[in-house]
């Protein structure tokens, strides 16, 4: 209809430009046309405007578009249209009076952006005609829809697809688009990619709460900002991880740069809430050009990168290598073997020997998870264990070394304990008590002869649940250990929350013991802390007679090592006990006196 209502105006100037040479039936047509066209023009809840292209000036407007404008009727009439512009408008868009280029683009339509009188900006949709004079462009009718809210709506939109809505980041989307840009300009414009991954970001979301973790994200953000360089891209792509595309032409060097610069930033204290939080990051780096594979695999290199970073200790920076691609297969090849092994019952259980230094007996023994691939053999705990809890396959596997314990030591004599490892992945599982006394139903065993084994990682994270955890535990009626007792910071603290049974001396402190003053010194700190405490003290990875006179005058309660025996299979268990008590010291490798002691 508006458009009808264009070409009627033009029409009717056309007309009543012949009127003179007309009958009076056509000047009664014309002036009733004419009526009726300015009450349409008037009272239309449209904005229309008239203008004239010699004088560059508007004409006649109606109110929708003063309302529109903000302007009065003369104020618009006085003013050059120009001035209702946008300065961020090129000249083409801008000028309603511009002459179209041919005839048949008499009428068309587009988008402008106008200045309120306050200082406000608002969108129109304008349809404009042109009314021609002697084949020359002499008015222009235009009529103008206010779209500024649904422009908005569309630049929101357009901003949501575009950029991160927490961080203000680009999003991935964009990042990936710009990286393709990337490649194809990697000889003129070398560039790398850094792929960011916060460390212990999930423990201070779920400490603090999730607004607190959205508040350091967006501090996060703003020291990457200002950590690059002008024309390099921050990417955010979601949860607490970031990307960088660097552009410099010395490479590596400058993204090494680079990222020891961020890995110093990010591990600044952060204020959140009046609280002081700390974060670290692990960086992944691809560089364009890379000899082992195309630039638009670059992403996928960082990744990679960023893998290997984080298995190095985390808090460091990685490049990309060809080799780390072929580790990471290697991984995931066995992280599929690992999901079918417990089905097709390629996990064993072994069991090494804790002898009891006050009546040289053996007092337990502790259940080792073995792995024997169809394929590949023997695979190291050390190598399937992380990939195991990386998973949470050791939820499963862990509930089923439990099981087997139980039922092994079900058969051994009555005063012969069973300790199993628990992963602190485990302790994400609630209901771990549930499966354990299963486990013991199940055997029929006394839970007084289980003893589970914890590291303090258990409750380095998550500490009141996991608390909680152990004392549902304990309230079954089996026994807590602490294991690896020293290596970590907090040893001292945990005994203070938890009222374990047993301490075990790490390792490392037992392997120097004769030669190094200081690990005796700690050896003789932990025999005090026990007996003070009431905790029966076991030496782990005693491999020498000397370390274990070593422990033995420190009054160490037990010893567990090779020098006793290392892992044996289930079967061998109950011979190994008969030849112990018979005194077999070259066969099972004890030292003399314990062979004295045990009757041989």
């Amino acid at each position: 209809m508006l458009v009808a209502l264009a070409a009627t105006g033009c029409a009717l100037m056309a007309r009543r430009r012949s009127a003179a040479r007309n009958a009076k039936a056509d000047e009664v047509f014309l002036n009733e046309t004419e009526h009726r066209f300015k009450e349409v023009f008037d009272l239309s809840c449209v904005a229309m405007a008239w203008g004239d292209m010699r004088t560059r000036r508007l004409v006649r407007v109606n109110g929708p578009y003063c309302a529109f404008t903000g302007y009065s009727e003369r104020e618009l009439l006085d003013m050059p249209h120009e001035e209702l512009s946008s300065s961020e408008d090129g000249v083409a868009q801008t000028v309603l009076f511009a002459p179209p280029v041919k005839r048949g683009e008499d009428s068309f339509s587009d988008e402008k952006r106008y200045v309120r009188k306050d200082g406000a900006i608002a969108w129109g949709h304008r349809t404009i005609t042109v009314i021609r004079e002697n084949g020359e462009p002499r008015y222009v009718f235009a009529i103008v829809e206010d779209i500024t809210e649904s422009k908005r709506a569309r630049e929101q939109i357009d901003h949501m697809a575009q950029y991160d809505a927490l961080t203000g980041l680009f999003n991935r989307a964009i990042f990936q688009m710009r990286l393709m840009q990337a490649a194809g300009e990697a000889k003129e414009k070398p560039a790398a990619v850094l792929y960011v991954d916060l460390d212990h970001f999930k423990e201070i979301n779920d400490t603090l709460g999730h607004a607190a973790g959205d508040a350091l994200l967006v501090q996060i953000a703003a020291r990457l900002r200002s950590s690059v360089s002008p024309g390099d891209i921050v990417s955010r792509f979601g949860g607490d991880e970031f990307a960088i595309l660097q552009f410099a032409r010395s490479q590596p060097e400058e993204s090494a740069d680079l990222a020891d610069r961020i890995l110093r930033r990010l591990s600044k204290p952060f204020e959140l809430e009046g609280q002081t939080v700390t974060v670290g990051a692990s960086i992944g780096i691809a560089l364009s050009g890379e000899a082992c594979g195309q630039p638009d695999e670059m992403l996928k290199k960082a990744d990679i990168a960023l893998y290997a970073a984080k298995a190095s200790g985390r808090g460091v920076h990685r490049h990309f290598e060809c080799e780390m691609e072929e580790r990471l297969r290697a991984r995931q090849q066995l992280k599929a073997d690992l999901r079918v092994a417990l089905a097709q019952k390629q996990f064993e259980i072994e069991f090494q020997p804790i002898v009891s230094l006050r009546d040289d007996s053996v007092s337990s023994f502790e259940a080792l998870l073995r792995w024997r691939h169809p394929t590949k053999g023997r695979i190291s705990p050390a190598e399937f264990i992380p990939v195991a809890e990386e998973t949470r396959d050791i939820i499963a596997i862990g509930a089923w070394v439990v099981e087997q314990a139980c039922l092994a030591a079900a058969s051994w004599p009555p005063h012969v304990t069973v300790a199993v490892n628990i992963s602190p992945r485990q302790f994400g599982d609630r209901t771990l008590p549930l499966r354990v006394a299963a486990a013991l139903g199940k055997a029929a065993l006394n839970p007084a002869r289980l003893t589970l084994e914890i590291t303090e990682s258990v409750l380095l994270h998550d500490t009141q649940a996991n608390l909680a955890l152990l004392r549902d535990l304990r309230a079954l009626g089996v026994r807590i250990a602490l294991d690896d007792f020293g290596s970590g910071y907090s040893s001292l603290a945990y005994i203070r929350q938890f009222d374990f049974d047993k301490i075990k001396i790490d390792r490392s402190f037992i392997s120097d013991l004769v030669e190094s003053p200081h690990s005796l010194s700690i050896v003789r700190a932990v025999m005090g802390i026990g007996r003070s405490l009431n905790l029966a003290i076991t030496a782990e990875g005693v491999e020498t007679a000397l370390q274990l006179d070593a422990i033995r005058a420190e009054g160490c309660d037990e010893a567990q090592g090779f020098l006793i025996s290392s892992s044996l299979a289930a079967r061998d268990v109950a011979p190994f006990l008969n030849r112990f008590a018979a005194g077999a010291a070259a066969e099972i490798r004890i030292p003399p006196a314990l062979a004295e002691a045990a009757g041989g």
